[in-house]
């Protein structure tokens, strides 16, 4: 699917700027984040910009918004960390607004669900996560996590007022 093929993608956290081209994914780690209990994790103003054949995604996020990174319970952490690098934290934090209904978009979630679970899927092989791996994370995704994009959780009142999104054609 070379319309979610990642070609680059941008963190801009605490004031610094950080790119992942093809070949460079070894950057300075600047996202912070506040274990909040529970799997759960606070994040302090984070703008994520991706590049991919056909769009450009942005996802801003301020502080306050609580990710859990990578779902699912301990069992899954033994084949899949739950946090991962800054660049395996980029996708799952984006994948976890994309599941959020977002304020600014009329509490409409940002993509669909599909396009959501692909880009993720994209994105963890641009940060070369095993095929095996990042399959195995897009077929449960595609299987199990249905209401989780359909249907809110506790969080979801206070993220979808700390996150906005945009996507624009190349």
């Amino acid at each position: 699917m070379a319309e979610y093929d990642v070609k680059k993608i941008e963190l801009t956290a605490n004031g610094k700027k950080v790119t992942y081209l093809p070949g460079k994914l070894d950057v300075e780690d600047i996202l912070e984040v506040s274990p909040q209990g529970d799997r759960l994790y606070k994040l302090d103003d984070i703008r994520i910009d991706i590049w991919t054949e056909k769009y450009k995604y942005t996802y801003i996020f301020d502080k306050g918004f609580i990710t859990n990174f990578r779902s699912g319970g301990f069992l899954i952490d033994f084949f899949i960390d739950q946090i991962g690098n800054q660049l395996e934290q980029i996708c799952w934090i984006c994948h976890d607004g994309a599941y959020t209904p977002c304020s600014s978009l009329g509490d409409l979630h940002p993509i669909s669900r599909y396009e959501a679970d692909n880009l993720l899927r994209a994105m963890l092989r641009f940060a070369k996560v095993s095929k095996v791996k990042y399959q195995l994370i897009y077929r449960n995704l595609r299987m199990f996590a249905g209401s989780a994009y359909s249907k809110d959780d506790e969080l979801t009142p206070t993220n979808k007022k700390l996150f906005e999104f945009c996507k624009k054609g190349l």
